[in-house]
């Protein structure tokens, strides 16, 4: 599937406190730079990103890496850690992060679903062909219609 890098994210962001702050030091680009930045943490794998990459992005969004440094540690956007399973200081947002968690987990039950729905075709059964009474028949709508000739039934596996 195409991921076309979704992520939903509140109407009112330009009035939290934060962000008011980093508007009134830098305007609106500030603020489409902290949307920038949200945008470059979303396309990664964890939503995280490294201290060493501040210059890569800094060139991505076209501003002075002072700039970004800037808005990523002092506003209290962003959240900072530091431990062994990452080589290297990252930095997230909390609220991206428990979007795409809420994102992601529905994503995986869809997968799932699917892996489910598939599972007889997947074992080479084709159950309904193989039931009595069953009948196949070209609809008013121009499709092709299977039903049963008593009525529906429904079959879990």
């Amino acid at each position: 599937m195409k991921d076309a890098y979704y992520f939903s994210h509140d109407s009112n962001a330009r009035n939290d406190q934060r962000l008011i702050k980093v508007r009134m030091k830098y305007g609106m680009e500030g603020y489409g730079i902290y949307f920038g930045i949200i945008e470059i943490l979303r396309e990664q794998e964890d939503y995280i990103l490294f201290e060493s990459d501040v210059n890569g992005i800094a060139y991505d969004l076209r501003i002075e890496p002072q700039q970004l440094e800037d808005i990523i540690h002092n506003y209290n956007l962003f959240q900072w850690r530091e431990d062994d399973t990452q080589k290297e200081p990252y930095f997230y947002s909390s609220s991206l992060s428990r979007r795409m968690c809420k994102l992601d987990n529905i994503r995986a039950k869809r997968k799932e679903y699917g892996k489910r729905g598939g599972r007889p075709k997947a074992i080479g059964l084709n159950l309904i062909s193989h039931l009595p009474n069953f009948d196949t028949r070209w609809s008013q709508r121009g499709r092709w219609q299977r039903g049963w000739l008593g009525g529906p039934i429904l079959i879990t596996i």
